[in-house]
């Protein structure tokens, strides 16, 4: 992820996170107070905080400094499954086996079984257009409003499904899962994904999808084992893929002047 200062942060699997700031990288792990080695997560707040997601908790750097949110601070269980920032400021995690954590005002709550919370297990979140909440669990899409949980199982495929990523555009939600395709989910309705009424190389099992992400034109992107495929409005479908892209990409990220940066996979 590069930030507002384009340093760019970097999640890795057992080395913490690394900020590269032109030709110098610092490296922040377990040992120089991170909660884990181990970082799954990384975002950017309006403020400019970056917060961390870990296996062992969620940290919040500010000013090269960062704040450690654990169990002791209120989160309801340490291991960070994901992160992302509502449009009102609130920071939301997702604990996982524990819950669905709060951070506003660097006050700390969260959501559990006890509130409704269907599954103590995402692997998604989504804001809404209408400020709702969407998140991935294990027994299907679960949709947060006004203080309730419904979860959306399709007929009960969805609940026994993983569910890789959550994304909404003009025509409704759209569910990507370990059937190797994308849908879209109309109340309980699944159906495979449409774009412009027209099907597209994703509406069909093959090609598995770890991310999505809809720039401020409404683009969206997904980030599949096959590569980068693009949907524009003014765009043909059947040619969403970008030939150029020969990797699988697992994160996408939008800077803000129009460029994309892309986390590839690699094989091991």
């Amino acid at each position: 992820m590069e930030d507002h200062q384009s340093n760019l942060w970097v999640a890795t699997g057992d080395r913490g996170v690394v900020r590269i700031s032109g030709e110098k990288a610092a490296v922040y792990e377990r040992s120089d107070g991170l909660t884990d080695s181990r970082a799954l997560a990384v975002f950017e707040d309006r403020e400019g905080s970056i917060w961390v997601g870990t296996a062992g908790g969620l940290d919040r750097f500010r000013d090269t400094k960062f704040t450690t949110l654990t169990m002791e601070e209120g989160l309801p269980s340490n291991p960070i499954s994901a992160v992302m920032e509502s449009r009102n400021g609130t920071m939301w995690a997702f604990c996982r086996g524990g819950g669905l954590a709060r951070i506003r005002d660097g006050k700390v709550s969260y959501l559990a079984k006890k509130d409704g919370l269907n599954n103590l297990y995402a692997t998604a979140l989504l804001e809404g257009k209408n400020g709702s909440l969407w998140l991935g669990t294990g027994d299907g899409v679960t949709h947060y409003k006004d203080g309730k949980f419904r979860v959306e199982t399709a007929g009960g495929r969805l609940a026994r499904s993983f569910i890789s990523a959550l994304a909404e555009d003009d025509g409704g939600l759209i569910v990507a899962t370990d059937d190797t395709m994308a849908f879209r989910l109309n109340g309980a309705a699944l159906t495979p994904m449409t774009f412009a009424g027209q099907t597209t190389p994703l509406s069909k099992p093959g090609n598995y999808t770890f991310t999505i992400y809809r720039d401020p034109e409404g683009t969206l992107c997904f980030g599949t084992v096959l590569g980068l495929f693009r949907f524009g409005k003014r765009e043909a479908p059947a040619r969403a893929q970008q030939r150029s892209v020969h990797f699988p990409v697992t994160l996408i990220f939008g800077d803000g002047e129009g460029d994309l940066w892309l986390e590839e996979e690699f094989p091991g």
